[in-house]
């Protein structure tokens, strides 16, 4: 079937599985709830967690992620001689539009050297004879005449592909990590890539992945991943079975399974450190999850936290000081790994009051103070002219 409706030479010749002058990069795999097996080659596959599964350039149509059972799909190799191809013609292995397809034709009967039509598309001259091959074979097996056409002219734009890049805006916050194994998100895919000279990728795309002519590329927290095709020797992307209460939840939970935002995951982190106990109404309501993901959440961060290796100190915490005479108050800042109230027992200190940012006060000796400062989990401690009462 042609991904050119209304084409008037579209009736000829978009046969992905025998045409051998395109690299058709993806082979893909749905077993749906139905019951039908879909399995087809695809130029492109896009994977959405809200739009499902589409591929082409066989079919527009999209799969709901709740319509399979499982799924994956396999990158094919690229043919050995691609790279080498592609210095030089750009264009080499990738799909035909049927303009081309028309101007091939006639330039080819018209006498016209494949090399110089080679130039013309940026197509290797091999494909062109074999290309006009395929078109005069086909229309002598339809028994009908090309339909007269001014061939088109293809000045081509070289080689706009983009590199293989993994791009990042600063590094996320331990609490922000995103893990496979967290029951609290539905991760619709994973990614497995091996690369040519850079070893493996893997990847969990949280909202949409593009699988093109080109490469595999998706964005993520702080990240943009794009990995080219010809970089790739093999590789897969597995579909995973939406979870059984999904639907039900996402009625009621707007967010449920969703990803963690990182200043969502921050607020349930400190939210659960708060010492009237966790505001669990306010934040079911502001985060739209339900109430046992955000517990579970706050359990697998202090969990994270917990078994986080503290290196020792370079230097000590900074010391800041009010400048102003009066009582010995201080406040003692904590970094996010660690509870505030944790840091207070651990040095013995009765705290006089927390604040709601990762911080408490209380009357500190001067071997307090130095203890505090070699703490590797201390941020600052800071000299106040007044003591918070609890």
């Amino acid at each position: 079937m042609s991904p050119y409706p209304g084409d008037p030479w579209s009736w000829f010749d978009f046969d992905l599985r025998s045409d051998r002058t395109v690299h058709v990069p993806y082979r893909v795999r749905l077993d749906l709830t139905s019951g039908v097996v879909v399995d087809v080659p695809a130029l492109w596959v896009r994977v959405g967690r809200a739009d499902g599964v589409a591929v082409g350039p066989e079919s527009e149509e999209r799969v709901p992620l709740t319509g399979i059972a499982s799924g994956h799909v396999d990158v094919v190799p690229v043919p050995e001689d691609l790279p080498e191809l592609r210095k030089r013609y750009p264009w080499a292995y990738r799909m035909w539009e049927s303009g081309e397809t028309i101007a091939v034709h006639h330039w080819i009967r018209g006498g016209e050297p494949a090399e110089e039509i080679a130039e013309r598309l940026r197509r290797p001259p091999e494909h062109i004879l074999a290309r006009a091959d395929r078109v005069e074979a086909l229309l002598r097996a339809a028994r009908q005449s090309a339909q007269p056409m001014t061939p088109p002219h293809f000045p081509r734009l070289g080689d706009l592909r983009q590199p293989t890049v993994h791009r990042r805006s600063g590094t996320p916050p331990w609490y922000a990590e995103a893990h496979a194994d967290d029951p609290t998100v539905y991760w619709h895919c994973r990614i497995h890539l091996d690369l040519r000279d850079s070893g493996v990728f893997d990847g969990m795309p949280p909202d949409h992945c593009a699988l093109t002519e080109d490469g595999v590329g998706y964005r993520e927290t702080r990240v943009v991943h794009h990995v080219r095709l010809d970089d790739i020797t093999s590789g897969r992307l597995d579909l995973r079975p939406v979870p059984a209460d999904l639907t039900d939840l996402a009625r009621t939970y707007r967010m449920a399974y969703q990803p963690w935002r990182e200043q969502d995951a921050k607020d349930i982190l400190w939210g659960g450190r708060a010492v009237t106990g966790m505001p669990l109404d306010r934040l079911v309501e502001r985060l739209g999850r339900p109430p046992r993901h955000i517990l579970a959440k706050h359990a697998r961060l202090e969990a994270t936290a917990a078994a986080m290796v503290r290196e020792p100190r370079a230097e000590p915490a900074p010391y800041l000081s009010a400048g102003a005479d009066g009582p010995d108050g201080w406040i003692v800042e904590v970094k996010d790994v660690t509870p505030p109230r944790v840091v207070a027992e651990r040095h013995h200190i009765e705290p006089t009051g927390f604040t709601n940012f990762g911080a408490f006060f209380a009357m500190l000796t001067d071997e307090q103070i130095t203890a505090l400062r070699d703490d590797p989990d201390v941020e600052y401690v800071q000299k106040e002219v007044w003591v918070r009462p609890c």
